[in-house]
């Protein structure tokens, strides 16, 4: 038997955790003389807790949605217990992103927050702590393998853009309904009709939106008969998924249209021919404001009082023409007319608005009769010079055209004429 007065215990095959107070039992030793103790129960003046479980993580998550244009992230990393060693060596992105930079806000306890920014515009984000990174109050180390984050997000910091705003109307055009195809780089969404507008000089358009994703159709209707039209899509009006709004600036379609509902109008129609006129052919040309077709006889008749004219239009299209005018009658007035919507330009748009006229000519190809006889205050015999004679004509004389050799005298000569009045009346001199 071996006789000491101080031991070394070791102790084996404890559960890996809880607490381990040794204790020697009563009058479990005896002295050389025989004597046993202790005499009750003694306790080791030593407890130890005992832990060789390793820490875990019980949640690695971050409350931002995905996708996300956030630039700075917030996970939260959560410890079965309170751990130490913490530091921003131990994580990495297990995700696509590059150039992510990680902080922490603490190096112990059994919760902190790993914030990520700096990572790419496009890619995916999950943090990862590597396998024993940290530890506990009792050394053991964790994740016994490398913990990713369970949220994983992917990044989108890069604008949708306008990749096409097009139509496929020629211009010009006297179209009442536009259709623009409008495309995206990605899915939007937010497009409404108050994000429309018109660059162009056109007047009280309006705009309706359809479509969904990246392919929208925009419809204007309601615009002024002329001016241009450029839809313009205002900056910012669209997102996408991650809430990055789109286009950095106001986004115009192309091409520009000219609009054209407008017809041709008459911007001159008159003769060189003088009024009244003997002539038994007139020439009146014809200008309009833009090059037109459809120019026919038929279009044409006289709103004035000759009757029997025939119209003969030099072309059939033009922007200047010259209609020749026969077979009227005799006497009466020539007014030209062309008739309201007789004619188009080249949308199709007819016009005159209205009937366009002439200016007008007087015909007149029946020669005046006259009467001559003694002045009224013409006494007769008389012996009184000079002798007075009246010329009565049924319409108006050019008085310049009545000369003393329109008359022939016997036993006389004309001294002076004088012409006046509505008919013309003309007196007669001679002595």
């Amino acid at each position: 038997m071996l006789f000491r007065s101080s031991y070394t215990i070791t102790i084996t095959g404890c559960s890996a955790s809880g607490t381990l107070t040794p204790r020697v039992a009563a009058n479990g030793i005896a002295d050389l003389a025989g004597n046993t103790g202790p005499a009750a129960a003694a306790d080791a003046s030593t407890t130890l807790t005992l832990d060789r479980v390793a820490p875990t993580i019980t949640s690695f998550t971050s409350s931002v949605t995905s996708p996300t244009n956030a630039t700075s992230i917030a996970y939260t990393v959560v410890f079965s217990e309170s751990v130490s060693d913490i530091a921003v060596g131990d994580f990495s992105n297990v995700g696509s992103a590059t150039g992510c930079a990680f902080a922490v806000s603490a190096a112990s306890g059994s919760s902190v927050t790993l914030t990520v920014t700096g990572c790419s515009e496009t890619g995916t984000l999950t943090p990862r702590l590597a396998a024993n990174g940290v530890r506990d109050a009792a050394g053991n180390t964790a994740p016994a393998a490398d913990a990713d984050a369970t949220t994983t997000l992917t990044l989108d910091r890069v604008a949708p853009t306008v990749s096409s705003f097009t139509t496929a109307e020629g211009s010009p055009t006297n179209a009442t309904s536009i259709a623009y195809a409008l495309a995206f780089s990605e899915s939007v969404t937010g497009l409404d009709a108050t994000d429309l507008s018109n660059g162009g000089a056109a007047t009280g358009c309006s705009f309706a939106v359809a479509g969904s994703g990246d392919a929208y159709t925009i419809t204007v209707t309601g615009c002024s008969a002329s001016g241009t039209l450029v839809p313009r899509l205002a900056a910012n009006a669209v997102a996408d998924a991650a809430g990055t709004t789109a286009p950095a600036t106001a986004s115009d379609a192309t091409p520009a249209l000219t609009l054209d509902r407008v017809g041709p109008a008459v911007t001159a129609f008159s003769s060189s021919a003088t009024s009244p006129s003997a002539a038994s052919s007139f020439d009146f040309t014809l200008t309009f404001t833009e090059p037109t077709s459809g120019i026919e006889a038929g279009d044409l008749s006289n709103a004035g009082t000759a009757t029997g004219c025939t119209f003969t239009p030099s072309a059939s299209s033009g922007t200047t023409i010259t209609v020749t005018v026969t077979t009227c009658s005799d006497s009466g007035s020539l007014t030209p007319r062309l008739a309201a919507g007789s004619v188009a330009d080249a949308l199709g748009n007819a016009g005159p608005a209205t009937n366009a006229d002439a200016t007008t000519i007087v015909i007149d190809r029946v020669a005046p009769t006259v009467t001559l006889a003694e002045g009224p205050e013409q006494g007769d015999p008389t012996n009184s010079i000079p002798i007075v004679f009246e010329l009565v004509a049924d319409e108006v004389l050019d008085a310049a055209t009545v000369t003393a050799a329109d008359f022939e005298v016997t036993n006389g000569t004309i001294a002076g004429i004088v012409c006046a009045g509505s008919p013309t009346t003309c007196e007669i001199d001679v002595t």
